[in-house]
């Protein structure tokens, strides 16, 4: 009689690609929706070999009352006989699907298995297909026999080759599989000494999705939402994250789940969002997928309901008939009839952990495009707001509005009025359910992170309902604590949070500095635009030919700002009110964060420069009216001393023209010569100035 080792032997030589030529042969369907004639190793349905939904496959091929040797099994005696009398249907390598063929082959082939299989295989197997975590994936059998399959299968795009990477994932898991039981390791538990080929190969695929992970982690949007809890009517806050896959992993739902270090609350992401931006058109059923912690306690039917009403709605609203429920439609387990009128719903688990997106359907005949396949009609940003919506985080706590006086969500508090360039807000926490003190060691000075980053993005003026997708990272937004209350400051304003617990922090003296700071901050940015453009003007004017405008206008203009400058000054200095209210830090926290007292000393640097400048022009003009005064002075000493001498050498003369000039001009002759030779020399001056003209250096503080 054949033994389970001898069995195990015979696996890694026999070659599977026969199993994947996609034919008319019967098909063995592995936890895949197909429309197939063949055995169903389908758990969650009941058209399966058993006849009974499981939670996995591999429980379904142990169960004793398998019918192997009913119509459907009793063809089949043999491993070889499964892969070269069926063509099989699958869409993964999971571990469930692997050693459920396997172990299914096993009892086929007469082979008596061995305690471990039920006792340490069925259990590891199971856990891992309802939960998908577990606390070391290194030593877990389960988890990198996923990382190993995926290492070859990531890209689903080259799925209908199953020739190809189908193959090659299923022969090595198989192997790896063989490996371990041969070896008798625990799946649970793989010893760190543990050495095999598949193993090795196993554990480098994982390694390369833990990187994999860590790279993602910088850019993947980190939420806290809150979750209802099974079976009572809590709710839980919990930590989520939203990350995008171009390539399939087998334990990125691990690292998330067990990552303490980068989760907020320290206790792991227990939502799960994963966007495949690429498969909308070519593999709806994996565009997104949101899942939940098992461990949690926490569920998402209320988000699946509501994600299945506004496809209805985008159906509606695009004037489509959308598909009607058929015969072949997937059945939701656990929902009413009334909640699955649909042809491809949206997918969720009966444990209401996992939800997916729909696969694509063919409109209906009669419509302008019937028979095409099309996916989701939901744009990706509608399911998140969707998600941010039903696990609102702020939904449960409301807090008092300072500036109307009304109770809201904290994301919809108003701007207040009058603050200058900034965004200034203010509200007060529930009094029934207060912050803990600031000066304790609560992280955030209790604030969960999505509301100090969502008060961000408010002072930024982001609408309420972006607060939560837009939100700035933590590191963009500082808190400061002050009195019983908490200040979160960004360079776009300030949202003040009273803690709820006596109003001690006196509000009212809070924003009215706030606003002055505000001010004052308005005034610099106006203040920085005209000595700009005033020195803009300057040092065009010193490099023109133009007219120079003259000091007095300058040292006005300086003048003025200096006097401005003092004045806030001044208002920096807070009042002894404010410092007896413990304001102090957060106004020094906000001058600061605007960057107020660097900015008076650079402007004080600027309006000197200014200055120096304006003492620049006057001396220019000086220097050009002095050089004119001493030309036209040598003109006139010129003229003075050639004119007597010029006219005497005229009237000795013979010439006949200056005949004429005597008689024309009589005494006026030497007044004539003065003024001809006067005119000459400053003729004479002006040409040689244009070639010698040059213009002193302006101030090197300019």
């Amino acid at each position: 009689m054949l033994t389970f080792e001898d069995f195990l032997a015979a696996v890694p030589a026999l070659d599977l690609s026969p199993a994947f030529v996609q034919d008319d042969r019967p098909g063995l369907i592995v936890d895949t929706q197909s429309a197939a004639a063949g055995i169903s190793l389908v758990k969650a349905s009941e058209r399966n070999v058993l006849g009974v939904r499981q939670s996995s496959v591999i429980a379904m091929v142990l169960n004793e009352n398998l019918p192997l040797h009913g119509a459907e099994l009793g063809h089949f005696a043999s491993l070889a006989d499964l892969v070269r009398g069926c063509s099989w249907k699958v869409e993964d390598a999971s571990p469930d699907s692997v050693t459920g063929v396997l172990f299914l082959a096993a009892r086929l082939s007469g082979v008596a298995l061995p305690d471990a299989v039920r006792d340490q295989w069925l259990p590891a197997i199971s856990d891992w297909e309802g939960t998908g975590v577990v606390d070391r994936p290194e030593r877990s059998w389960p988890a990198l026999a996923a990382a190993l399959s995926h290492s070859v299968l990531g890209d689903r795009s080259v799925g209908v080759a199953r020739h190809g990477p189908f193959c090659r994932a299923w022969q090595m898991t198989m192997g790896f599989a063989v490996e371990a039981l041969r070896a008798g390791w625990d799946p649970a538990e793989i010893p760190v000494s543990a050495d095999g080929s598949y193993l090795a190969q196993a554990r480098a695929a994982l390694e390369e999705e833990r990187a994999r992970y860590e790279r993602k982690l910088y850019a993947q949007q980190v939420h806290q939402l809150s979750l209802p809890m099974k079976e009572c009517g809590r709710r839980r806050l919990v930590d989520a994250i939203v990350t995008s896959e171009s390539e399939f992993t087998g334990s990125l739902k691990v690292f998330a789940r067990n990552d303490r270090t980068h989760a907020p609350l320290g206790r792991g992401f227990t939502v799960l969002v994963i966007v495949r931006p690429g498969s909308k058109e070519t593999a709806p059923g994996n565009w997104v997928t949101v899942s939940v912690d098992t461990r949690a306690g926490v569920h998402l039917l209320d988000f699946w309901r509501e994600i299945e009403r506004m496809e209805t709605a985008e159906w509606d609203r695009q004037a489509v008939r959308r598909p009607p429920r058929t015969k072949d439609s997937r059945l939701l387990v656990g929902l009413p009839e009334h909640e699955q009128k649909y042809h491809q719903t949206w997918y969720i688990d009966p444990g209401h952990s996992l939800v997916a997106s729909p696969h694509a359907v063919s409109r209906i005949a009669g419509s302008a495009s019937a028979g095409e396949q099309v996916p989701s009609q939901l744009k990706l940003d509608a399911v998140l707001e969707a998600l941010f919506r039903i696990y609102d985080p702020f939904a449960l706590v409301p807090v008092t509005d300072l500036e109307d006086g009304t109770l809201k969500r904290l994301p919809d508090v108003k701007t207040s009025r009058r603050t200058g360039g900034k965004h200034v807000l203010s509200a007060c926490w529930s009094r029934e359910d207060p912050l803990p003190h600031p000066a304790s060691p609560a992280k955030l000075c209790g604030l969960f992170p999505t509301a100090a980053r969502v008060m961000g993005a408010r002072t930024y003026g982001v609408s309420p309902e972006r607060a939560m997708q837009d939100a700035p990272d933590l590191e963009d937004v500082d808190l400061v604590s002050f009195g019983q209350g908490i200040a979160v400051l960004t360079d776009g304003g300030v949202f003040l949070l009273d803690s709820g617990r006596r109003r001690a922090a006196r509000l009212d003296v809070a924003r009215e500095m706030v606003r002055t700071l505000s001010d004052l901050a308005d005034r610099l940015d106006n203040m920085q635009a005209e000595v700009a453009k005033r020195a803009e003007e300057q040092a065009k004017e010193l490099e023109s030919r133009a007219r120079i405008r003259t000091w007095l206008a300058h040292q006005r203009f300086c003048t003025c700002l200096n006097a401005e400058l003092i004045r806030i000054r001044g208002s920096l200095d807070q009042p002894l009110e404010t410092k007896l209210a413990g304001l102090q830090p957060l106004s020094d926290a906000i001058s600061l964060r605007w960057n107020i007292r660097p900015r008076l000393r650079e402007l004080t640097n600027e309006i000197e420069a200014l200055q120096q400048n304006g003492r620049a022009a006057e001396e220019l003009r000086a220097f050009r009216a002095g050089r004119w005064a001493a030309a036209l002075a040598l003109a006139l000493v010129t003229a003075d001393a050639l004119a007597g001498r010029v006219t005497h050498a005229l009237e000795a003369s013979t010439f006949s023209w200056v005949y004429y000039a005597l008689a024309y001009l009589g005494d006026w002759l030497e007044v004539t010569v003065f003024m001809a030779i006067f005119c000459g020399a400053v003729a004479l001056i002006f040409l040689a100035s244009v070639g010698l003209r040059g213009t002193p250096a302006p101030s090197s503080n300019r």
